[in-house]
């Protein structure tokens, strides 16, 4: 009868998400900064900063997405934001 694993048509689906997992496969586009990057830009804390993040996502001045961020050999979601223009 042969190896079952070798009939499923989802085979497809382990290949495609391994890709995603590899370092770089979901990086942040450009324009896009972690709350620790815009804090070291302002010369605030993190939590300060995340604070005035969420008023302004709130308001529609700002937008947050969550990409992966590669930390050694794990990846981690990492929330990152952009301004509206």
């Amino acid at each position: 009868m042969g190896d079952p694993r070798e009939s499923k048509s989802d085979l497809g689906w382990a290949d495609m998400l391994s890709e995603l997992r590899k370092p770089g496969a979901r990086e942040a586009p450009e324009g896009w900064k972690t709350a620790q990057e815009i804090a070291d830009e302002l010369g605030r804390s993190r939590p300060h900063t995340v604070k005035q993040l969420r008023i302004a996502i709130d308001e529609g001045r700002a937008e947050r997405r969550t990409y992966q961020e590669w930390k050694g050999d794990r990846s981690y979601p990492t929330p990152y934001y952009r301004m509206i223009k």
